[in-house]
């Protein structure tokens, strides 16, 4: 592969982490690192895959041996999930769980509330 095309291309992918998940580094390894666990295994997998091309990609000899359908494959993967994934789906993920949670709270203590004013015989 041309290791200007692999640049280019991990580049693209590491500006999306950097505004997408607020990743810090220069290099696309870096940016992967600081985003530790936020991205699922899956995703990092080929994220690391994207990383070595890039190391690989900055001697042009050495970039011949980078896999473009591998490559290719991992850059798919990785900036499919990173345009449905962001910082506004993360904050609707988390709103939806704790409406959810504060839902089965108020259920769990009504039905408490109830049982025990049945008990008691007020009901």
């Amino acid at each position: 592969m041309d290791p200007a095309d692999i640049f280019a291309r991990t580049e693209a992918v590491r500006l999306m982490l950097v505004t997408r998940f607020r990743a810090k580094g220069e290099t696309l390894e870096t940016a992967l690192a600081s985003t530790r666990r936020r991205l699922p295994r899956r995703i990092r997998r080929e994220g690391r895959v994207l990383a070595e091309a890039e190391t690989l990609g900055q001697h042009p000899r050495i970039a011949k041996q980078v896999d473009p359908a591998r490559f290719s494959r991992a850059e798919t993967e990785v900036t499919r999930y990173l345009r449905r994934h962001g910082r506004g789906e993360r904050l609707k993920t988390r709103t939806v769980a704790i409406l959810a949670i504060l839902a089965f709270n108020v259920l769990l203590f009504g039905g408490i509330a109830v049982a025990v004013l049945r008990s008691q015989g007020r009901i």
